[in-house]
């Protein structure tokens, strides 16, 4: 079992390949009873419909996660965010976007 202190955090960058960790999380939030937030990072601010468009967040997913956007370097930004929410894990891919959103 994971530290019971605070919400998964899913980093994606709108590509498939990203968007599979969200499985994962979602089985264990239900068995640890944590919250999912999802994180976009984006060389400039957005506002939340412009981060939910530019990751391409499927419907069934935006009633259950939070999503958060972040503007800056990714790694810096993944981890500032997880400090600042208390993440209790990060999930992502190994893959992301890498110039090809459709794979």
């Amino acid at each position: 079992m994971l530290p019971d202190n605070g919400p998964l955090l899913v980093p994606l960058d709108g590509s498939v390949p990203a968007e599979k960790p969200l499985r994962v999380a979602e089985a264990i939030a239900e068995l640890e009873g944590s919250d999912i937030c999802v994180l976009y990072v984006s060389s400039e601010p957005l506002t939340d419909a412009e981060t939910a468009e530019r990751i391409g967040l499927p419907d069934e997913w935006a009633t259950r996660v939070t999503v958060i956007s972040a503007a800056g370097e990714p790694v810096e930004a993944i981890l500032g965010t997880a400090t600042e929410i208390n993440a209790k894990a990060i999930l992502m891919s190994t893959h992301g976007a890498g110039g090809n959103l459709e794979t």
